[in-house]
């Protein structure tokens, strides 16, 4: 093997040489877009619809929020980097036990290394969402949400 360039100097057969190569897969979203296996806290193994959503870099996990009449999406947004945000967003679920009463939230969570991505490689999104009782301090903390595309 000859190696050239940034001062590399050719290999004899006694010597190694390490290759690191590096899959690189572009988001194609009329491609990514489907139905999607899930295996969440909020709802355990279930099936969802994922569509573009009507603002530019977004997506719809279709009846995700199967508890709310008004909006069962779960609406996220993408970027560049394929990291994925969203606004907090009412699950619909009315929570009532051990003296706690209200309403359960989603919001994304804000522990610094539970970063929520899209993998176009394996055509999987693995969303961290914390689960919360709106107006009290009371939730279910952060959960790891997997869709991976059937």
């Amino acid at each position: 093997i000859k190696v050239e360039g940034l001062g590399a100097t050719e290999s004899t057969d006694f010597e190694k040489l390490n290759i690191n190569i590096y899959e690189v897969c572009p988001l194609a979203i009329e491609d990514f877009v489907g139905q999607f296996d899930a295996s969440t806290a909020w709802l355990g193994a279930t099936s969802h619809n994922v569509s573009e959503g009507t603002a530019p870099n977004t997506l719809q996990i279709e009846g995700f929020w199967e508890d709310s009449d008004t909006a069962p999406n779960f609406v996220i947004s993408y970027d560049a980097d394929n990291t994925i945000t969203f606004a907090e967003q009412p699950t619909g679920y009315y929570y009532n036990a051990n003296g706690v009463m209200g309403f359960v939230f989603a919001r994304m969570s804000n522990v610094p290394a539970n970063i929520s991505k899209i993998d176009p490689c394996t055509n999987r999104m693995s969303i961290w969402v914390n689960y919360y009782i709106q107006g009290t301090n009371s939730g279910f903390g952060d959960n790891l949400e997997v869709f991976t595309k059937q």
